[in-house]
C-alpha cells in the first residue's frame, strides 16, 4: 500500500480499514482466525475488537496469542528482509517501548490468553474456565 518514499505510517487509517475488512470477511469463511499484528496496547486491542463487534461478530470466540520475543531478537530477524519489508530499527525499538502485555482482566469475556516466545513454544496460559 505504500510507496517507496512513504513513510511506514503514511497510509495507517487505510490499513487499519483493510485489516478489520480483511479479519470480517475471513469469519464468514473460516472457524478460526488469526489477527497478526502489534496492538500495543489495551487502548488498540480493545478498538480491535469494538470494530469486529461492529461488523456483527459480537459473540466470537477470541483466543488471544502473545509473543513475547526479545527486541534483539526482532531486530536482529528483522535484518534478514530486504527493502520495505525491513523495518526501521528506531520504530521497532519505540513499539517495544509502547508495547503493554495483555492481561486476562482484559479479555476475561473471552477464553484464553497464551504467551508464546520466540522459538513458538507456550510459555504460559491464562484460561477462563
Amino acid at each position: 500500500m505504500l510507496n517507496d518514499d512513504e513513510s511506514y505510517f503514511a497510509k495507517e487509517e487505510s490499513v487499519w480499514h483493510a485489516f478489520v475488512e480483511a479479519i470480517t470477511l475471513s469469519l464468514r469463511d473460516y472457524d478460526d482466525v488469526y489477527a497478526d499484528a502489534t496492538h500495543l496496547g489495551p487502548g488498540s486491542r480493545k478498538k480491535l475488537l469494538k470494530a469486529i463487534n461492529a461488523k456483527g461478530y459480537a459473540n466470537l470466540n477470541v483466543n488471544v496469542i502473545y509473543f513475547n520475543v526479545p527486541v534483539e531478537v526482532c531486530i536482529e530477524r528483522n535484518k534478514q528482509r530486504d527493502g520495505r519489508a525491513q523495518v526501521p530499527e528506531e520504530v521497532i525499538r519505540n513499539m517495544a517501548n509502547s508495547f503493554t502485555p495483555p492481561t486476562f482482566k482484559e479479555y476475561i469475556k473471552y477464553n484464553l490468553i497464551q504467551e508464546v516466545n520466540e522459538k513458538g513454544e507456550v510459555i504460559h496460559t491464562w484460561q477462563s474456565f
